[in-house]
């Protein structure tokens, strides 16, 4: 029996009030980033995989998206690549789902962790 997940939301964040992409696009990428700072105490080795996943965020996020991220003790796996991953493969990895919105007024970010069916259930 494979190990499902659902995803539960850990956090919302209203990054900007109102404002163009081309404005606040910047502003928004390292605002993401911030959160993945904070979800990455739990990478000890490969840190810089972080400041890959920065120039990832530079060239992909460019509006209101949807991408999967694996922290890991030993760096991390961003973007497509993550659904080849198996994270019991991996020790200590948690898989997040982050999600950019606009509603027009205001920028907004909620962050998912995919938790064990199994363990959900409990």
């Amino acid at each position: 029996m494979s190990d499902q997940k659902v995803w539960t939301k850990i956090d919302t964040r209203t990054l900007f009030h109102g404002g163009e992409w081309d404005d606040i696009a910047t502003g928004l990428r390292a605002k993401t980033f911030e959160v993945m700072l904070e979800l990455a105490e739990r990478v000890k080795h490969y840190r810089s995989d972080l400041y890959h996943d920065a120039m990832w965020l530079e060239e992909r996020l460019t509006g209101p998206m949807q991408y999967d991220w694996i922290a890991r003790e030993s760096g991390t796996f961003i973007g497509e690549v993550v659904a080849q991953i198996a994270l019991s493969e991996w020790d200590g990895s948690v898989k997040y789902r982050f999600e950019l919105l606009n509603d027009e007024r205001r920028w907004m970010l909620n962050v998912y962790e995919a938790i064990s069916l199994s363990s959900a259930c409990l």
